[in-house]
């Protein structure tokens, strides 16, 4: 996809196969849940952008492909969703650019069923772009994130320009990682206004 518009009244993109690539490249998304990814390779970048505006549910099972009406895919809300489940494939995410949004869910999540075994690989690589919500386990090496004004977060390197927090003369890109990062005594001093949502906790580690 290069260049195109998608807008659907359920899903996106539904993308399951064994094998191949899907390359979204400046492409702009807008359904309830973005682009759900069960096999094979996504590449996205340039100025895409992927917005979700369905209301958030939480996964608790996979889909196994069934026709019958028995099982259904998960409609999670969020930008981008990953879910495991068909083990004869990889599945593999890398984010280079871009913006991801999700108004009530996730802007990225996979779901690997707790104390699933499988030899296949699940990787999620984000090294760019901008996201609604907190992504930072699946950012690749050498990149930070970054807190924005308006409570979304984005992925590069932090910088006295766009860091969230001071302690000392080092920066950090979250009020959080400034916060764990400071020993007794130390200042951890507010560079730029922060929305911290309902669902983040911030702790001292006292």
């Amino acid at each position: 996809l290069k260049s195109c518009i998608v807008t659907s009244d359920e899903l996106g993109i539904y993308y399951p196969p064994k094998s191949g690539t899907l390359s979204i490249e400046n492409t702009s998304i807008t359904a309830p849940t973005g682009i759900v990814i069960k096999g094979s390779n996504v590449n996205i970048s340039g100025n895409t952008t992927i917005t979700a505006n369905g209301e958030e549910v939480i996964p608790e099972d996979y889909y196994n492909g069934s026709t019958s009406g028995d099982n259904s895919l998960t409609l999670t809300g969020d930008a981008i969703y990953v879910e495991s489940g068909y083990n004869d494939r990889d599945i593999t995410l890398e984010i280079t650019e871009g913006s991801f949004i999700s108004e009530n869910g996730r802007a990225v999540r996979m779901y690997i069923k707790e104390g699933e075994e499988t030899e296949v690989q699940r990787e999620i690589s984000i090294s760019g772009g901008t996201f609604s919500s907190d992504i930072s386990e699946y950012m690749t090496d050498g990149v930070d994130l970054i807190a924005n004004s308006d409570g979304s977060y984005s992925v590069g390197a932090v910088t006295a320009e766009n860091a969230a927090a001071q302690v000392g003369d080092d920066y950090y890109g979250t009020l959080e990682e400034a916060i764990a990062a400071a020993t007794d005594g130390q200042t951890v001093q507010m560079l730029k206004d922060l929305t911290i949502s309902e669902k983040q906790t911030i702790s001292t580690g006292i």
